[in-house]
């Protein structure tokens, strides 16, 4: 949703550069994020 707001044309392109940042923000989360989805 970010990357699409943030520029519609290239879109995948900005969120693909963005893949190692969410993989480690999804590590961080998880010890907080598991527990409670579970």
């Amino acid at each position: 949703i970010i990357p699409q707001a943030i520029c519609s044309r290239y879109g995948l392109a900005v969120g693909a550069n963005f893949v190692g940042l969410v993989h480690i923000l999804m590590i961080i989360c998880y010890p907080i994020a598991y527990p409670i989805g579970k």
